[in-house]
């Protein structure tokens, strides 16, 4: 089984796996192998969604949630118990996740 971040099907697509849906999941359905794709429940789950564990990867602490899709919790924000530096979590995240973070500088 592979699991992915975002959904294949969206609120007026069609569900209908032909074209591009299926050019994407081809080699999967030829080898057998399933395909699980969720988005919101991977980004809002406190202790195994994608937020949290980069709060946990980073030693930051969960604090509030911090965006909302149709009245639900969709992310958190929160923060470090001690002062890092931008270069700091960078060489924690490129190190960790074995990918070189894209850093937007501003705000």
């Amino acid at each position: 089984m592979i699991i992915v971040h975002h959904g294949l099907f969206w609120k007026h697509s069609n569900p209908s796996i032909q074209g591009v849906s299926k050019k994407r999941i081809a080699k999967l359905l030829k080898n057998n192998i399933s395909l699980y794709a969720s988005h919101l429940p991977l980004d809002k789950h406190r202790e195994a969604g994608n937020n949290s564990l980069l709060f946990k990867l980073l030693g930051a602490k969960i604090a509030d949630p911090f965006a909302f899709y149709k009245g639900n919790n969709i992310s958190w924000s929160g923060f470090f118990e001690k002062r890092r530096t931008i270069e700091s979590i960078t060489t924690t995240l490129e190190k960790e996740l074995h990918s070189k973070p894209i850093i937007l500088p501003f705000g």
